[in-house]
């Protein structure tokens, strides 16, 4: 399973190119907005970034490490499998679309920094210091490679319980990647 999971999350589903529409028109789409503002909320809610560690250092999230991920992310069983049915149904509709499978998570990255500047611009724009925009260049990358990851998740999806394990693996990586981000941003700020 370990390896599966891992596997899905390192691979990103490429065969929607079908008829997107412009990415030029993603910047307006309240579903993108939504997605992000919810996966940024859902981030905030971690109250233990040692334990998040702790649980994805195999990079995998196991079943019987389920209750300790729920407690790191101030969540219970019930409430992340809405989380979770919400984000897909979100993501599902971007990929119609915008088949934004396609991209690599780099690209991804750069898609979605605009949006992404409506979430965190508030927090960024107080601080207003290069080491601030390398805080949120570091944002902007692990919410692109956290898409791509839940993009990988999809064909999880096919037993509910692999789907749910492997978004929480992506989650965990985003989060403790987040973690470490602010982490450098302090240090950078304490001129280190």
């Amino acid at each position: 399973m370990k390896n599966l999971l891992f596997g899905l999350i390192a691979t990103i589903v490429f065969g929607f190119a079908g008829n997107a529409q412009s990415l030029g028109d993603i910047g307006a789409d309240k579903d993108l907005v939504k997605y992000l503002r919810a996966e940024y909320t859902f981030l905030k809610k971690c109250n233990n970034p040692e334990l998040v560690k702790k649980i994805n250092a195999d990079g995998v999230v196991e079943e019987s490490e389920r209750s300790e991920f729920y407690s790191a992310f101030n969540t219970n069983e019930n409430d992340y499998r809405a989380f979770i049915s919400s984000q897909r149904a979100l993501m599902n509709g971007l990929e119609t679309k915008y088949s934004l499978s396609r991209f690599s998570a780099v690209e991804l990255s750069e898609i979605l920094e605009p949006e992404l500047t409506i979430i965190y611009e508030p927090v960024i724009v107080t601080l207003g210091t290069t080491c601030a925009s390398r805080y949120f260049a570091g944002l902007v990358v692990a919410a692109g490679g956290a898409y791509a990851g839940h993009m990988a998740c999809m064909p999880a999806h096919a037993t509910i319980l692999g789907g749910l394990l492997c978004h929480a693996v992506v989650l965990a990586v985003q989060a403790a990647a987040n973690h470490l981000i602010l982490g450098e941003y302090e240090d950078c700020m304490a001129g280190r």
